[in-house]
């Protein structure tokens, strides 16, 4: 090939790349086409926190409580508005914030989701049963709302077990969110 040539060609391709005269539907030019993803934070203190912000988010308006203990959060819900009294499916404002949260949980790879039931004033195998039927039914519409790994889900039913002081004996559902990782 010939210099010309060489200098031919590229005016050629980007003229078949244009568009043609009189059409506006181009595309966007590729520096305003591409999204950036926000780096996730180093520090486990940081990358709790970032859930946390996220989670206050979507909670908003919800029967959810959100609290900070370190870098465990935890998220209770309880109360009509969660339940029907001696019901295990979820109602539907429960639904609702469950279908919000679920993402956030699921972009956080490296934080393990215990979902706990406690059910109280009904005979010890009941409360044990419903309290476990409330946990899975909420660890289930997490992972249908989103693809949570099973590995990171951990279910459990604790009935009317001893409670640990300062803790009410009213049923609840409280989702413990642990990072998996230390720095």
């Amino acid at each position: 090939m010939n210099r010309l040539s060489l200098l031919i060609l590229p005016l050629t391709l980007s003229a078949c790349a244009a568009s043609p005269a009189g059409q506006t539907d181009a595309l966007p030019a590729p520096e305003t086409a591409v999204q950036t993803v926000p780096a996730r934070p180093k520090t486990t203190a940081d990358y709790m926190t970032a859930q946390e912000n996220e989670l206050r988010a979507a909670l908003t308006g919800s029967p959810f409580t959100l609290t900070r203990h370190g870098n465990i959060l935890a998220m209770v819900f309880s109360g009509t508005d969660v339940f029907a009294e001696n019901a295990y499916q979820p109602a539907l404002p429960a639904q609702e914030a469950l279908k919000k949260i679920a993402p956030v949980l699921a972009s956080y790879a490296k934080t393990r989701v215990s979902v706990t039931g406690r059910v109280f004033g009904l005979k010890p195998a009941t409360c044990r049963l419903l309290s476990e039927k409330r946990a899975t039914a909420v660890a289930n519409a997490l992972k249908a709302n989103a693809k949570i790994a099973p590995v990171r889900l951990w279910v459990e039913g604790r009935g009317d077990e001893k409670t640990v002081a300062g803790e009410s004996g009213v049923d609840r559902v409280v989702i413990v969110l642990t990072p998996t990782f230390v720095k």
